[in-house]
């Protein structure tokens, strides 16, 4: 079966005149057997008519004939819903300035912001507007936000625009286009029959009935990448202790506290076929006190290491394939490498993802991150700074690769 039958594919106009461009996309997508509806803004029909798009379109708020009191009686009356649920993707193209300025600050005044804002599908970014819009600080910092939410862009191009300027901002030809909902659909799948476990977040061990030992993770990172070999159709569970971000609703979520939790945790769901350990457990544990200790006098507490969860994934689950994450502080490339490859080894991990949190603009509350893969072969691939929804794209597919 063709990988784009019968997949729901929602097509978004603003007013370029690229625009009919898109027509030829439309045309492919739908040739290929993906079922495509557009929304096309108010002065997108400026430029191209309704019957010229080639599809099912829709660009009213409110249909003719509005009447609330009908409101139950349909679910229609509402098109910015009804749109919303129908796509596996959105692709904004052309994708001005404008449209881009109010989807990455949550305005939501005609049809198709309203889809965007209320729909739960990927979104493709298409950028198509005058170079000098295009290198304008304001549009390529609501760039970068959408970027931080997962919105994916592709182009803008280089080359003569329709204006007679040359630089970027040309739409992106509806083959790259096609290709990358291709390979959007393509990675939907890539995980599919696979289970895959995931630990996440801040965990803590008590020293009194109030007070604990943790550290700075915000879990970003581990979520992000249960989220994302969920999209990819595998049957995820996730391990996690504080996190700053909840997963998605196809994730079996558990909740822990302490390493221990965590163990157990693992030891009880332990038929996997990928493990990716990237909770960060605390190093050191004390032997709590049943009471809360009185904070007027000085206290000496006796630190004793924990259980490396990493060292005994390997021995609980044999036949997985394991991914660990080894946290530096302000070292040199050649040490973090060399630091995360000797735990690779002594743990027996496949895999494992170095990172350097003192880094400026990275580390654990930052929505970028800085990355190592090393594998057991010592074979490295450096993802430079990038949002953390990148990074776990990146991350899961070097452990496809590899499986």
């Amino acid at each position: 079966m063709p990988i784009l039958s019968s997949k729901n594919i929602l097509i978004g106009i603003s007013s370029s005149i690229a625009v009919y461009k898109v027509v030829q996309l439309i045309r492919k997508l739908s040739d290929s057997g993906a079922n495509v509806k557009a929304i096309i803004s108010q002065n997108a029909f400026k430029i191209i008519t309704r019957e010229k798009i080639g599809c099912d379109v829709h660009s009213e708020l409110f249909i003719e004939g509005y009447d609330y009191s009908k409101y139950k009686e349909s679910s229609d009356i509402y098109p910015h819903i009804t749109l919303a649920k129908f796509p596996e993707l959105i692709i904004l193209a052309p994708a001005t300035a404008n449209i881009i300025g109010k989807i990455a600050n949550g305005i939501a005044d005609d049809l198709l912001t309203t889809v965007l804002i209320a729909s739960k599908a990927d979104v493709f970014v298409c950028p198509a507007m005058n170079a000098n819009m295009y290198s304008n600080p304001i549009v390529l910092e609501n760039i970068y936000k959408l970027q931080k939410h997962g919105y994916k862009f592709i182009g803008p191009e280089y080359g003569e625009l329709g204006c007679g300027d040359v630089g970027n901002g040309r739409l992106s030809e509806p083959e790259r286009i096609y290709d990358e909902v291709l390979g959007f659909f393509n990675k939907k799948n890539s995980l599919i029959g696979k289970r895959v476990l995931v630990t996440a977040g801040a965990l803590s061990e008590p020293i009194d009935q109030v007070r604990v030992i943790t550290n700075k993770s915000s879990g970003k990172m581990g979520v992000t990448i249960a989220n994302e070999v969920a999209f990819r159709g595998a049957e995820v569970t996730l391990i996690r202790g504080d996190t700053v971000i909840v997963p998605s609703t196809k994730i079996k979520d558990i909740k822990v506290s302490t390493g221990e939790e965590m163990l157990e945790e693992i030891k009880k769901n332990n038929k996997q076929d990928i493990v990716i350990h990237s909770a960060a457990v605390p190093d050191f544990r004390v032997e709590a006190f049943d009471k809360k200790l009185s904070s007027s006098r000085d206290i000496s507490l006796n630190l004793k290491p924990t259980t490396k969860i990493l060292d005994e994934i390997k021995k609980i689950i044999r036949k997985a394939f394991v991914v660990g994450f080894k946290a530096e502080y302000k070292l040199s490339r050649e040490e973090i490498i060399e630091k995360a490859y000797i735990r690779l080894k002594k743990s027996g991990c496949d895999m494992i993802i170095a990172n350097d949190v003192g880094n400026q603009g990275t580390g654990f509350y930052s929505d970028n991150n800085e990355v190592y893969i090393i594998d057991g072969n010592k074979e490295i691939v450096h993802l430079p700074i990038s949002p953390k929804k990148v990074i776990s794209e990146r991350i899961i597919d070097e452990i496809i690769k590899r499986l």
